[in-house]
C-alpha cells in the first residue's frame, strides 16, 4: 500500500507564531507537505486545491479561524 499524501495547512500568523518551527520540523521528518495561508488565500481554498491534487489527508494547524 502506498503512503498517504498528507498536506498540512498552516496559518503562520496565528498566535505568536511560536509553533511554526516545531510544526515544520515535524512535517519534514514525516514527509508532510505544508501549505501556508497567506493574505488573499484562504485555508478552505488551500484545502480544496490539495484535494484536487490528490491529497488523501488534510491537517489544519494554527487556530485563529483556520
Amino acid at each position: 500500500m502506498a503512503a498517504a499524501s498528507i498536506v498540512l495547512i498552516l496559518n503562520p500568523m496565528s498566535g505568536s507564531g511560536v509553533h511554526q518551527p516545531t510544526v515544520r520540523r515535524a512535517a519534514s521528518t514525516r514527509q508532510i507537505d505544508i501549505c501556508e495561508v497567506r493574505a488573499g488565500y484562504r485555508a478552505d481554498a488551500l484545502a480544496r486545491d490539495a484535494v484536487d491534487e490528490s491529497a488523501q489527508v488534510l491537517v489544519a494547524t494554527g487556530g485563529d479561524g483556520t
